[in-house]
Order: structure tokens, then C-alpha cells, then sequence
């Protein structure tokens, strides 16, 4: 006989798949696509967020609450938000990047607020087009890649101001940021692939490096890492890798796919 829906979980035996259930029955925002979620944990509290028609939502039993503030948003199912965690010694803060608008951050029982607001110094993005395409933490700084440039903030602040700035390559766009390992951040471009190091002990805190035969980026909703290997999507396949000092290889996926 054939049976459809079940596990088989020995010999002769079957497991029924029980589906799925609703988590909460409210929508966010109505019909309008979710563009983001993440939940954000510190110590026993823990918030949901979503990002939804240019709205930030937090969940509150089973309601969603409106906690955009004065925080603008692109809105659009292409628009993807990449979130990161950050304490600046005061506060535990979520933040998030759509890629065209200054980054927000959210906390426990507050509205989102621009980095702007937040932040000690001025920014170094004046115009839409400079913003940042992605954010990561990195061992107490706050990095944002842009079209060009790596920058990073000054240790355990949110002051880019006082921070630095790492001119990777001018050849293509920067595209997006993986935290491979504890001590590794990987930064993506159009055409290239850099290893960002924490190195404290030989004058500045970071040292960059190309990888030697990575193929660029096309987009950073490609960029996974898991099991100690960061996957992407290139123009020729898929690509991964796991030390930066062996280089890359083209995935056992891709290769299947092709």
C-alpha cells in the first residue's frame, strides 16, 4: 500500500506528519508581505519582531504592536531587512538595515529608533544611495558595508564618528557581511570576496584579506553560514567555504544543479 503524509521511522512502522499550526492567529500588517523577522533574546526576555509595509512589529501575546516610531522603512517584498545584536554598554539593542534608509534599532518596551538619533556622532552616509547594504557585530564594534567601503565603529559605541573606515576595493559594490567564525567576518562584493580578521595585537584591530579564487556576490540573501562553512550564490554556481587560508570551492549543490 502506499501512504502519503507519514515518516517512516523503522522497519515497518510510520509516523504521521502533523502539519502545522498557527503561531498567532493576527496578521502584522494585513495582506502586505513580511520582510523581516527576527527574534531578539536578552537573558529571559524575548521579543519578536517583524518588519512589514514600511512597519516594525513587535508581538504582545497575540497582538502585534505598532513600534515603528518615527523610523522610515522601504517597503516592497524585494526589500530584505538583516538584522544584527549590539550593546553599547548602556543598552541591548536590535538592529536592522533595509539597504536605502538610515539603520533603526529596537529594544524591549520602546519604539525603534534611527541609528541617527542614537548614535553619539554623526554618520558617514549623507544620501540614500550611500547607505549601508548590510550590518554585522563583530567583537564589540558595529561594522556597515556600503557601496565601497567597510566601516566600523569605535569599540563597544555606536559613534562611527570616532570608528574607522577600510576601503576593501573599488572594483564593485559591496553586497553583504557573514560572520563566518568568532574571529572571521566575511565581506562580500559584485566581484570579490575579502576575510575581515580580529587581530588586536599587531596595531590595528582588523586585518583584510582577499580571498584567493571567490567568485563575487550577486545578492546577500544568498549568504548562509552553518556547520563552519559559508554558502553564496555567484554568476557561476554556488560556492562555499570553510578556512579562507584553503580558498573556495564550487559546491556539491551547484555542481548537482548544473
Amino acid at each position: 500500500r502506499r501512504v502519503r503524509n507519514y515518516h517512516l521511522i523503522g522497519e515497518g512502522r510510520a509516523l504521521k506528519r502533523r502539519g502545522y499550526t498557527a503561531y498567532v492567529t493576527a496578521l502584522p500588517n494585513g495582506a502586505n508581505p513580511i520582510q523581516g523577522m527576527r527574534m531578539d533574546e536578552w537573558g529571559s526576555t524575548r521579543d519578536l519582531y517583524v518588519v512589514v509595509g514600511g512597519q516594525i512589529r513587535r508581538l504582545n501575546g497575540s497582538a502585534w504592536d505598532n513600534v515603528t516610531g518615527g523610523v522610515t522603512v522601504a517597503t516592497g517584498q524585494d526589500t530584505h531587512i538583516r538584522w544584527t545584536n549590539f550593546t553599547d554598554g548602556n543598552n541591548n539593542w536590535l538592529v536592522g538595515n533595509d539597504g536605502s534608509n538610515v539603520p533603526f534599532l529596537v529594544r524591549n518596551g520602546q519604539n525603534a529608533l534611527t541609528l541617527t538619533q542614537v548614535s553619539p556622532g554623526p554618520l558617514p552616509w549623507a544620501v540614500s544611495a550611500d547607505m549601508p547594504t548590510d550590518i554585522c557585530e563583530f567583537h564589540g564594534y558595529l561594522l556597515a558595508l556600503n557601496r565601497y567601503s567597510l566601516y566600523y565603529t569605535a569599540y563597544g559605541t555606536l559613534d562611527f564618528s570616532t570608528g574607522g573606515i577600510i576601503d576593501t576595493q573599488r572594483r564593485s559594490l559591496g553586497v553583504g557581511l557573514a560572520q563566518h567564525s568568532r574571529d572571521i567576518v566575511l565581506v562580500f562584493f559584485e566581484k570579490g570576496v575579502y576575510a575581515m580578521q580580529f587581530n588586536p595585537n599587531e596595531g590595528s584591530g582588523f586585518r583584510v584579506i582577499p580571498i584567493e579564487g571567490a567568485e563575487g556576490c550577486v545578492s546577500k540573501d544568498s549568504i548562509v553560514t552553518r556547520d563552519g562553512y559559508t554558502y553564496w550564490a555567484s554568476h557561476r554556481g554556488i560556492y562555499r567555504i570553510g578556512d579562507p587560508a584553503r580558498g573556495v570551492e564550487l559546491d556539491a549543490v551547484a555542481l548537482a544543479v548544473v
